[in-house]
């Protein structure tokens, strides 16, 4: 009786003559201690493919994509200081790590964590006014004392404000985990929280990306 010496990497076949061979058996690969999401990558140093986790380009937050939603729900009790943007979970991108923290049970984004970092913002924001005026808004620490992104006015009278850009634009460094918000710090003429509708979900944008 002659007995099936055949092996492949160094499996050998089964009582039905099947071999079963996993990536760790092959001789030029070495994985160790794998998690979630890492891929093969060649190492020429070591002549074979290493477990490594490999980045795909920068982090990227997107809060606000024209969900429609009444600003009345967002929990603001005026249109100064703190502001909101409206951002249903299914319209989030978020692979920057970030905590989003919203208002009670709504999709009302009240603020956002970053891990430490380097970042770039991009902002829009708009609002309903009940006579000509302006609103301005900028990316701030909670207290709205530290500037993360320049300051942008909408409005009718926002060009006799030094004819300010109406997207606030930034790159900021934080050293550990911070907490910012929207803020706005300047209006005139805005309508109450009550008469704004839809527009600030409607129209208001935030992305932030990792650098």
């Amino acid at each position: 009786m002659s007995h099936n010496k055949i092996t492949v990497a160094n499996q050998s076949p089964d009582s039905a003559g099947n071999i079963s061979i996993d990536v760790t058996n092959m001789s030029d690969v070495n994985i160790s201690s794998p998690i979630d999401n890492q891929v093969l990558q060649y190492s020429t140093a070591a002549s074979e493919w290493q477990n490594q986790t490999v980045s795909i380009g920068s982090g990227l937050l997107v809060l606000g994509q024209g969900d429609s939603n009444a600003y009345s729900n967002s929990g603001a009790s005026s249109m100064s200081g703190a502001v909101y943007l409206y951002a249903p979970l299914s319209s989030i991108v978020n692979t920057l790590g970030a905590t989003i923290n919203k208002y009670s049970s709504t999709d009302w984004v009240t603020s956002i964590t970053l891990p430490a970092g380097n970042y770039q913002a991009m902002i829009t924001y708009r609002v309903e006014f009940s006579s000509s005026g302006y609103f301005n808004f900028g990316l701030t620490n909670t207290a709205g004392t530290t500037e993360y992104t320049s300051r942008a006015y909408i409005g009718e009278d926002r060009t006799t404000i030094d004819n300010a850009a109406s997207t606030a634009l930034g790159y900021f460094e934080l050293t550990s985990s911070t907490t910012v918000i929207l803020h706005n710090n300047a209006s005139s003429g805005v309508a109450t929280v009550a008469s704004q509708g839809n527009t600030p979900s409607e129209f208001s944008t935030l992305m932030i990306r990792s650098v």
